[in-house]
């Protein structure tokens, strides 16, 4: 017998842009990116109702209120009055993107919805049986929350242990560094607090930090908008039983989907035989995708004859683009290549070069070991600071988010393809 069926979703971001993919000129495809997170929503509801939930539970960040977008929340409040008519509850709290602080059209929303206040509030899911389900959450006041909510919140409020608890809270769990440090706690955190199940918010990408005891769920935005979002996006919905046993079972609902393939250049003897390459590979994942349109980062990688003819430019990154776009932007669902990046190199037999008595072999020896040691990946990133910053050309670019977005690795890596090239007398790639 099920205790409660609710579906946990976050960050919807309704009516919010996408990003780096302006390049495209075709109407229908920009009329679908401006649609995709309302469509998403509308996917959201309509599964909310085929499953027949009891509740929809929404962890912060349902729209970008800086757009001051009355559409967005137009559509929101259609959602949630839909939602109304087969007797589905809502309950909501605001994040960095939408706090309580910010822009408000003052919308009158049905008997359905609850919208938690700064403070820690207590909502029954059922009102006819009180002290079966209790949702706890808080709403940001302003935008920047720094503070540990679950300690200044969540710790100091009673709950009771014969109930089920669902705690929703917009936060940055274990310090992530992908994201802003906001409401930051750490899983024992919230552990500690006694609630059966954490409904969170603000992290993109969907994770079970805890299944059980208590269950920590990042559910992940509702649709991409931008390369960096690859894959599926939706949210779960929480079947709990009479024992407070969970299963979670993950719904997709985008409708436009960001995917990163990668092509090798290698047994490609012509850049039409490459060519036929990548469109092989996109077949196949249309295919896979079904009715989803996709949106695809392309990188070539490997090495072989062409690489010589990237890097003295002699076929563009901007015309392959083009090439692809023109074959498949016209399918229905759409596929649109937004970004390629060039990784060749030449063909050499690495392990061989490394056996030289001379500067080539202990360079490449020595990147190995930069490679694989954490310490010396520090010392050098320390270096780089050190160095960028008593540039003042450099120094005023620089913001606090610069070097804890650095790849190290990846910036090893090019800095090897690179020296390399040069050690070997080639032309450094172009990009």
């Amino acid at each position: 017998m099920s205790l409660i069926k609710f579906a946990h979703a976050s960050d919807l971001h309704l009516g919010a842009p996408f990003s780096g993919i302006s390049k495209t000129e075709d109407s229908d495809i920009k009329d679908k990116l401006v649609k995709a997170t309302y469509l998403a929503y509308d996917n959201l509801i309509s599964k909310c109702i085929d499953n027949d939930v009891d509740a929809l539970i929404l962890s912060g960040d349902i729209f970008d209120l800086a757009d001051h977008n009355y559409l967005a929340q137009q559509k929101f409040k259609q959602g949630v009055e839909k939602l109304d008519s087969f007797s589905i509850k809502v309950f909501a709290c605001r994040g960095n993107h939408d706090p309580l602080d910010g822009w408000d059209p003052k919308l009158i929303m049905p008997k359905n919805y609850k919208e938690f206040g700064p403070k820690v509030e207590s909502f029954p899911v059922f009102e006819d049986e009180p002290n079966k389900v209790v949702v706890h959450g808080v709403s940001y006041p302003t935008r920047e929350v720094l503070v540990n909510l679950v300690e200044k919140e969540f710790s100091q409020s009673k709950i009771n242990k014969k109930f089920f608890n669902i705690g929703v809270l917009h936060a940055n769990v274990g310090n992530n560094s992908e994201h802003a440090q906001y409401s930051p706690c750490s899983i024992s955190d919230l552990s500690d607090t006694g609630h059966d199940y954490w409904a969170l918010g603000h992290i993109h990408k969907r994770q079970i930090l805890k299944e059980r005891n208590p269950a920590i769920v990042y559910s992940g935005n509702t649709q991409s908008r931008h390369r960096n979002e690859p894959g599926e996006k939706g949210f779960y919905i929480i079947d709990v039983d009479e024992n407070k046993e969970i299963n979670m079972q993950f719904e997709a609902v985008d409708v436009v989907r960001f995917v990163d393939l990668s092509v090798s250049i290698q047994g490609a003897q012509s850049i039409e035989g490459l060519c036929r390459k990548i469109d092989e590979l996109i077949m196949s994942q249309y295919r896979k995708s079904s009715s989803i349109d996709l949106v695809l980062n392309i990188i070539i990688t490997g090495s072989g004859v062409l690489h010589e003819d990237f890097a003295k430019g002699r076929y563009k990154k901007e015309e392959i683009l083009q090439i692809i776009n023109e074959n498949w932007a016209n399918k229905t669902p759409f596929v649109w290549c937004g970004n390629l990046i060039l990784e060749t190199s030449r063909e050499i037999n690495r392990e061989e070069l490394k056996k030289r008595d001379d500067f080539v072999g202990n360079f490449l020896l020595e990147v190995d070991i930069w490679k694989n040691n954490p310490q010396k990946q520090e010392d050098i990133l320390e270096i780089i600071q050190e160095e960028l910053y008593k540039n003042n050309k450099f120094s005023k670019y620089l913001a606090g988010s610069f070097f804890k977005d650095l790849n190290i690795e990846e910036l090893i890596n090019h800095a090897d393809r690179l020296s390399l090239s040069k050690l070997l007398r080639e032309a450094p790639d172009e990009d």
